[in-house]
């Protein structure tokens, strides 16, 4: 068995003479870390170092962690020699990032794909934490694997999660892509998945120009968009799908799929362009080399589902169970479910559905039922257990800050049900603002046997996503009956601790981030 191989790259940035030092920088294998003197750079008092690994890429039992600290006005960019490749190894490879930027300084993480190749496991985790004052512009890219051999998203597992820590919040940007059977090679389109995150005052205008560019990219999908600056991102090798939403004043988040790895490129590129004023260049403008040659390539199959079965339930079902569960599960039970699509009104606008298509929305329903589990379900059948449900309720919210549409109809259904808590003959606690955890708690109080109330649960949000694509016309009333069947007799996702809960969803979530981009909307999100 191959030993662990622990890496480590530190450099600590501050401010001298009115130019960033370098004041420490070291690494250990398998990292290295090296400085890039530019003069562009130097001219506008900014450093880069480049991260990168003997070989170019992670081998199993590769852990390689990265210190970072960037002083009060000092401003740092890292980026990567090339993109990153996890090699196969079921014990997988893992990267961590820990960085503290203080007042008016700025760092820029802006890294080429980790690639994870067929039968290789990735976890990577970042913490960024922002003093009063302090900004950051973080890219977050993964890649689809060996394209050019057929081997798309076939690594084991591949999870990525961020944490952004100032004075007033904390936001966590987590996505968990587990093997090749949580993306369907038929659904999965795209050969990049990317999330950026542009938070603090030094970042505010790079966060407007990436919102300028969701809203043009938008309108090429055909979608009316808000009023608000446009983008020209130029013409493009393939399909895009990409959502940007403001989470304060000072913080913008954006995701986006990218069917060619070029056009994300172009598309980073051009969002982050207000960064040449402060690092003398603009990030991923030299990796880009042309337009177009970018054909399709042959899918692979996806595996067999993994299930996670559940246990039995020691609490045996009554008349009076039966009749909770039929309440939850009702349509008419006030808790302003119906007023929102779960994305679906999005991707409707963007033409990733239509009326015409009963496929497409079998796939994304498949999709987003699937992301219900990783996400959501796991604060349900915590809050249920009686865990802390006020830490619950933070976890969830930091999680779902990322996607302000999300997190809307999150809070709005948890206050429905605290609403209505008592007249099914239950009690949800005012900790529990989200609608998992109040749920969560309001089927522990009915005594509810768990792994029917995680149904009834699941069931709920497919079925108002049915709802709302009746309600936008993709499909017809008797129709909709049939595709809920359809998705719900899908084998059960398997269900993450909390502390792994993620999206695992692209498509979905790109759309849903979109939600807010629109100029006109039937539902809240």
């Amino acid at each position: 068995m191959d030993a662990v191989r622990r890496g480590l790259a530190r450099v600590h940035a501050r401010l001298v003479d009115g130019a960033t030092a370098l004041t420490c920088i070291s690494h250990k294998a398998p990292a290295r870390l090296l400085p890039l003197h530019t003069p562009a750079a130097a001219r506008r008092g900014a450093a880069r170092c480049v991260l990168s690994s003997l070989g170019g890429g992670l081998l199993q039992g590769d852990a390689i962690a990265v210190e970072a600290r960037v002083g009060a006005g000092a401003t740092l960019q890292l980026s990567t020699q090339a993109s990153t490749k996890v090699y196969r190894g079921a014990r997988g490879a893992a990267q961590s990032l820990d960085a503290d930027v203080d007042a008016g300084g700025l760092l820029v993480v802006t890294p080429d794909a980790v690639t994870p190749f067929a039968g290789s496991r990735y976890e990577q985790k970042q913490t960024v934490t922002l003093a009063a004052g302090g900004s950051c512009v973080v890219v977050d890219w993964l890649g689809a694997g060996r394209s050019a051999n057929g081997e798309r998203w076939r690594s084991l597992a591949c999870t990525s999660r961020t944490a952004y820590v100032t004075a007033s919040r904390t936001l966590v940007d987590a996505v968990a892509l587990p093997g090749a059977h949580a993306i369907d090679a038929t659904d999965a389109w795209y050969d990049a998945v990317v999330s950026c995150v542009f938070a603090g005052p030094r970042a505010q205008e790079t966060g407007e120009k990436a919102l300028a560019v969701a809203r043009r990219l938008a309108a090429m999908r055909g979608a009316r968009v808000a009023d608000g600056a446009q983008a020209d991102v130029g013409p493009l090798a393939g399909a895009v799908l990409m959502g940007a939403g403001r989470v304060d004043d000072d913080l913008v988040v954006a995701r986006f799929c990218a069917e060619a790895p070029e056009d994300a490129y172009r598309i980073l590129k051009e969002a982050l362009a207000p960064l040449e004023g402060a690092l003398g260049e603009a990030p991923y403008a030299e990796r880009l080399h042309g337009v177009g040659g970018f054909g399709r390539r042959a899918r692979v199959p996806a595996e067999d589902a993994v299930v996670d079965v559940a246990d039995a339930s020691s609490t045996p079902m009554t008349p009076e169970h039966v009749l909770a569960l039929s309440q939850l599960v009702d349509s008419a039970l006030p808790t302003g479910a119906f007023a929102h699509s779960g994305g679906l009104e999005a991707a409707a606008q963007l033409n990733l559905l239509r009326a015409d298509d009963e496929a497409s929305l079998v796939r994304f329903l498949g999709q987003l039922r699937a992301s219900h589990y990783s996400l959501y379900v796991p604060f349900f059948d915590a809050a249920y257990r009686g865990e802390d449900l006020a830490a619950l309720d933070a976890a969830l919210d930091a999680l779902l800050a990322p996607a302000p549409p999300a997190q809307r109809a999150s809070l709005a259904q948890g206050a429905g049900l605290r609403r209505v808590a008592g007249a099914l003959g239950g009690g949800v606690p005012e900790a529990c603002a989200h609608g998992a955890v109040a749920l969560g708690a309001l089927a522990h109080s009915l005594n509810l046997p768990l792994a029917a109330a995680r149904d009834a649960f699941a069931f709920a949000a497919v079925r108002d996503a049915c709802s709302a694509a009746v309600r936008l016309g993709l499909c017809q009333p008797t129709r909709a009956v049939a595709v809920q069947r359809e998705v719900l007799a899908r084998p059960r996702p398997g269900v993450p601790a909390v502390e792994d809960a993620a999206a695992a969803a692209p498509t979905v979530d790109a759309a849903h981030c979109a939600h807010d981009l629109l100029e006109m909307r039937l539902f809240r999100s």
